[in-house]
C-alpha cells in the first residue's frame, strides 16, 4: 500500500447549539479514535465517505462510527477499551462507475470484508499469500478422509472479485484478505461459494464479519482462527438481502440433502437482519429526542432477542452486540445500566470479563453525573435485582484486578430505593 491516512474529524464531537446538560456530558465523555487507512489511491478514500452505513463494519465495545459532513470517523467513550483500528482498501476500479472493496482490522486481526461481486475471472494467477500448511492449528482433530490436514485458506473478497488495475496491491494475495476456515468444503467452496454466484448474478455486494472468542485458536503462522462468522448480502444497492450466522465448531453440511447448500443454509443457518451488529452511526446533528429513541428501539430489538421474537441463532452473542450499541447511547435515559455489561459477560473468558467491567464502570461513571444534573436515583428495583446477580457473578471470578465491592456502593448510591 502507498498511501496511508489517519480517519478524523475534529468537527464531531463540536457542541451542537442549544445543547442540554445531559448532552453536554454525553460528548464530554467521547474521545476521537485515530483509524489507520492504507490504500493504494488516494481517490479510494472519499468513496467509502460515500458508502451507506449499514455496509460498514461493526466496531468494539465502546466505539461507533459518527456520520458527519459527508465523512465518516470513530469515536469511543473514554472509559472503554482502546482497540488499534485499520482500514485497508482496495481500488477504486476503472469502472465507469467506480467501487472499492475493503477490509477492517481491530489490533491486527481482520474482523470485517466488504467485496463488490463481479462477473469477470479475476487476476490470471491464483497466487496465495501462504502455503497449505501455515494454516494448521496445533491440536486441533484433523480427521483422515473426512477433513483436510489444515484449515482452508478462504478468500475474503474472492478471486473473482479482486480489484484489478495498474499499481493496485491485488487483494487475493494479500494475507489479511485470508481467513483459516473450517478443514472441510462445506462453508466455503459449498455454500460461500454458491451465495456470492447468486450475488454475482445480481450485480450486488457480500460483506463478512469474523469474531474471535478463543483467542488461543492460532494457526502455525499466526494467524488466529474464527469461532464466528456472520456472512452478509446486499443487493446493487446496498439494501440488504440476509444474513448466515455460523459457528466453525458446529457441523456445517446439508442436513437435507436433497436441498442445495444455499436452501439448505437458508432453512439452517439465517439470521435476522435486527438480530446482528449492524452499524448506526452517531450524527451530530441528531436531538437528544432522536438519540433516545434510537436507543429505545435497539433495546426494542434486544428484548425481541431475548423472548424470541427476534431470529437469533447464538442469541447471547447477538444479545451481547446490540446492548453495546444500546449503551453506546446514553443521553438522559433512566435504567441505563449498559444491558451489556451483563449480556458481555463470560467466566470462561478473561477478555470478556474485562469488557464488562470496564462497561460497569462507565456507566456508572455516567450515572454518578446524571445524578448532578437532575437531583434524583436512576435505577429501578428491576435494574437493581438484575445488576446485583451480575456483581455476585463477577465476585466469583475476579481475584485482585477489580474491587467489586466498591463498584457495589457505587451503584447502591444511584439505585431508586
Amino acid at each position: 500500500m502507498r498511501y496511508s491516512n489517519v480517519l478524523t474529524n475534529p468537527s464531531a464531537l463540536v457542541l451542537p447549539d442549544e445543547v442540554s446538560q445531559a448532552r453536554e456530558l454525553y460528548l464530554e465523555r467521547q474521545v476521537e479514535v485515530e483509524v489507520q487507512v492504507n490504500m493504494d489511491f488516494k481517490e479510494a478514500l472519499p468513496l467509502f465517505h460515500q458508502l451507506p452505513m449499514n455496509v460498514l463494519p461493526s466496531l468494539p465495545v465502546g466505539h461507533q462510527w459518527v456520520a458527519h459532513e459527508g465523512k465518516y470517523s470513530v469515536i469511543r467513550d473514554k472509559n472503554s477499551i482502546k482497540k488499534d483500528l485499520s482500514l485497508t482498501l482496495f481500488g477504486p476500479s476503472l469502472n465507469v462507475t467506480p467501487h472499492i472493496n475493503f477490509l477492517c482490522s481491530v489490533d491486527g486481526v481482520t474482523t470485517y470484508s466488504f467485496t463488490k461481486a463481479l462477473n469477470g475471472k479475476g487476476p490470471a494467477c491464483r497466487k496465495y499469500p501462504m502455503q497449505a500448511k501455515d494454516f494448521h492449528v496445533h491440536g486441533y482433530n484433523y480427521r483422515p478422509g473426512v477433513t483436510f490436514k489444515n484449515h482452508m485458506r478462504g478468500h475474503l473478497g474472492d478471486h473473482q472479485d479482486t480489484i484489478i488495475r495498474r499499481l493496485l496491491t491485488p487483494s487475493t494475495q494479500y494475507s489479511a484478505n485470508f481467513t483459516p476456515e473450517p478443514p472441510v468444503d462445506a462453508w466455503g467452496k459449498f455454500f460461500r461459494n454458491q451465495k456470492v454466484k447468486i450475488v454475482r448474478s445480481l450485480g450486488g455486494y457480500y460483506a463478512q464479519y469474523n469474531e474471535y472468542d478463543d483467542l488461543k485458536n492460532l494457526t502455525v503462522n499466526g494467524t488466529m482462527v474464527p469461532t464466528h462468522a456472520r456472512f452478509y448480502t446486499f443487493d446493487s444497492h446496498y439494501s440488504f438481502n440476509d444474513v448466515h450466522h455460523v459457528s466453525w465448531t458446529e457441523n456445517l453440511e446439508r442436513a437435507n440433502p436433497s436441498l442445495t447448500y444455499v436452501e439448505n443454509y437458508q432453512q439452517q443457518f439465517s439470521s435476522s437482519e435486527l438480530a446482528s451488529p449492524i452499524v448506526k452511526a452517531y450524527e451530530p446533528a441528531m436531538t437528544d429526542r432522536d438519540l433516545r429513541s434510537l436507543r429505545r428501539e435497539t433495546i426494542k430489538d434486544l428484548n425481541q432477542m431475548i423472548n424470541g421474537v427476534v431470529k437469533s441463532r447464538f442469541s447471547m452473542h447477538d444479545q451481547a452486540h446490540t446492548a453495546a450499541k444500546a449503551a453506546n447511547i446514553e443521553v438522559t435515559s433512566s435504567n441505563c445500566l449498559p444491558f451489556s455489561a451483563r449480556k458481555s459477560f463470560d467466566v470462561k473468558r478473561s477478555d470478556r470479563v474485562a469488557v464488562s467491567v470496564h462497561e460497569i464502570k462507565r456507566s456508572l461513571h455516567h450515572m454518578c453525573n446524571l445524578q448532578e444534573i437532575f437531583s434524583s436515583k436512576v435505577y429501578s428495583e428491576n435494574t437493581r435485582q438484575q445488576s446485583m446477580m451480575f456483581f455476585n457473578e463477577l465476585q466469583e471470578v475476579e481475584n485482585d484486578n477489580t474491587d467489586v465491592e466498591s463498584l457495589v456502593d457505587e451503584f447502591k448510591q444511584n439505585c431508586a430505593i
